[in-house]
Parts: structure tokens; sequence; C-alpha cells
């Protein structure tokens, strides 16, 4: 989605983007919905029927202050913290997607709408169509959308919103959709600005990233070497690697104040001294620094859109090859485009020599981890 908008920015246009809420989405699944569903998708009967048998019949009770209620039949909803739960809602989801003419992402029940154009006007009229078209899904559908928490962001260059005359105003269900005064939203964990930057994005994470070497410093003389550095992969390395691909086309002066958060992670870790060599400390933890994990799992995601071919948006880019075999880098007008995934994941991967880039999974895994040992630079100078 963030390089959708950035696409859109870089030929002078803006984005309205709506980023919808429902209220206990899983927990309002209709099974006899749900079953005809399936049934159109070429489930057989005797699947249908141990599905059916699976969701119905089921009982709930609650638990406060050491006295159990009464148990209630459970009519609607699929059970939740199992593997089937989440496949049933997109199941039972999915169709909605086909009832809409602009852009829409979802993963679970998180919904982006997104579209794009030259003017407000134009945005508004699209995206009118679509709520409406979406309330009337969501009310056939016995699913129920909560407007108040349902948001609305216009994105743009800084130059292009501020050419922007009036806001944007999208109504759904007879509620006026607002937009955040910060002029920014948290989608799956991560921060959007307006303008495209990734500023605030980079100051919750350097939080984030404090307040785990917090802990880290409170175990420091607990535990042994091996349980400390596992600790510090599974609270740390792993907070700090989320959506790396994504935001990974930081400003150099960024990468490198996360990466003096990752050096005190590895000294706590290595119970070293505060001017300790750091290139040795990450030689003993095996470690990537924040530029070489930047671009570990940017060539790993290039990697699967590749093998996978999906999702289709990003294969329709990443699986565009040249007569060299090599990815074919879009034109780019904006220079805020340079450092968005595919941009970067092209130029990158392109670089790998072609007996890595045909490996399988586990192959490509293990040769690029050394070819980024021996070519990607530890910091950015």
């Amino acid at each position: 989605m963030y390089d959708r908008w950035v696409q859109a920015a870089s030929l002078g246009k803006i984005s309205g983007v709506i980023l919808l809420d429902l209220s206990s989405a899983f927990d309002l699944v209709d099974h006899d919905y749900l079953l005809k569903k399936l049934q159109i998708y070429g489930i057989q009967s005797d699947s249908l029927q141990w599905i059916d048998s699976y969701l119905k019949h089921r009982r709930q009770a609650v638990w406060i202050d050491n006295v159990l209620s009464e148990f209630l039949d459970c009519e609607i909803g699929v059970p939740q913290g199992s593997n089937l739960g989440p496949l049933f809602f997109l199941i039972y989801f999915n169709d909605l997607l086909h009832t809409v003419e602009c852009s829409i992402d979802s993963y679970a029940d998180d919904t982006t709408l997104t579209s794009s154009g030259n003017s407000t006007q134009e945005i508004e009229e699209k995206l009118k169509i679509d709520c409406d078209s979406i309330s009337t899904w969501m009310k056939s559908n016995l699913l129920k959308l909560n407007p108040e928490k349902t948001h609305l962001l216009t994105t743009g260059t800084t130059k292009r919103l501020s050419q922007v005359c009036s806001p944007l105003t999208v109504q759904m269900d007879n509620v006026a959709l607002k937009e955040d005064p910060s002029q920014s939203e948290c989608l799956l964990g991560v921060i959007i600005e307006s303008t495209l930057k990734w500023n605030k994005q980079l100051s919750a994470l350097k939080v984030k990233l404090a307040q785990r070497l917090y802990g880290l410093n409170q175990v420091k003389f607990i535990c042994p070497f091996n349980v400390r550095k596992i600790v510090a992969e599974g609270s740390f390395n792993s907070v700090l690697a989320y959506c790396l691909p994504l935001f990974g086309g930081l400003e150099k002066y960024q990468i490198q104040e996360l990466q003096v958060l990752q050096n005190k992670a590895a000294r706590i870790v290595c119970r070293a001294a505060p001017r300790s060599n750091r290139l040795a400390l990450f030689s003993k933890l095996k470690w990537f620094t924040v530029n070489q994990l930047i671009c570990y799992y940017t060539l790993l995601a290039v990697f699967k859109v590749r093998k996978s071919r999906s999702p289709e948006y990003l294969a329709d880019i990443l699986c565009k090859d040249s007569r060299n075999e090599r990815i074919e880098i879009p034109n780019i007008q904006l220079t805020l485009a340079y450092e968005i995934f595919c941009f970067r994941g092209a130029q990158q991967y392109n670089l790998l020599p072609s007996k890595i880039r045909f490996q399988d999974k586990i192959g490509f895994k293990k040769l690029v981890k050394r070819w980024i040992a021996d070519h990607v630079p530890t910091v950015l100078e």
C-alpha cells in the first residue's frame, strides 16, 4: 500500500485512505452464511458437515472474581485462538473485496481502502460510492462497522498536501470520518504519516527498543550468556526487524540512531565495556547490524514474492525481468520513491550473483547471509 501511495505522489496526486474498523469481527461471523460460502467455494458435503459440527453447539461462560456464570450457547462467531478461526473469517470476508472499485487491501479484519486523484473532490466521489457499497455489504453479511473508529488519512508530498484547498470529507453510515490531527495513523503496528515519511515510526520504534534495553539490563547479571542472547533476539531484535523492508529506506542518520541502540543491546548481552569494539561483539553474537538487517529482510521479501508470485501487485513489478535476468527497475519521478520497497528491493536483488538468485529458500537464506556479511557495510558512512 505504501509503495502505491508513494507512486501516486510521484505523479503529483494525493491519496485518500480509509482505515476500516470492524466491531468484534470474529465474533459476528454467521455460521449458516459461512457454510453457504464454503459450499459456493466448492467444499463438499462431508467436509461441510464436519465444519458445521466444529462451529455449532459450542458453549461459553465467564469467570470473574472466583464466580462462574451460567453457560450460554455460542450461536455466532468463529473460535479464536485456533488455526481455523482466521481462515474461516477470511473466507467469510473475502467477497467484500469484489464489491468496490477503489484499491482495497485486507489483513484479517484490518481493511484499508485507497483512492488516488488530482483533487479531493475526485477522491471523495470515488470513496463515497465504495463506502456505500461496503456499508450495504456489511449489513447483508451481519457484520458491523465501527464508524467512530474508522479513520481517514490523506497522503502525498508535503508540497502537494499544502496545495490542497479543503480536507477530505467522507461519510460512512451517516457518520463523518475524521482525520487524526497528528496526520498519522497506526496500521498493523506501523505509523504511516500523511507526508509518507518515517519520523514518527522511528520515534515510536526507538521508545520500544529503549524499553527492551531496560529489561535486558535487569537480567544481565542473572542469566548466562546463551540465555541473554536468546532473550535479546526475541525481545529486541524481533522488534527492530519488524517491517524493516517497508521503512528501511530511512536517512543515514536515522539508521545510525537505531544502530546505537542495537550496539547497547550487544554490550549488555556480552557484558562488555561501553567502548568495546562493536565488530567483535557482533561477531561473537553472530548478529547483523541494522544496515545489514535491512538488506537481508528486503532481499528475503523480494525472493518470496518472486517464488510465490504473490501478492500480485508486488509480483507484477518484482517478477518483470530484463534479458540479462535482472529485475527491470521502474522509472521514478520522485526522490522519496527511491526508498520504497520495490525500488530498493529490485536494486539490491540485481546485485546478487545468479547462483544465489536461483536457489531454493533454504539455500537462498544461507548464501545471502554470507553475501551480506561480505558485501554490505556494517554501517552507512
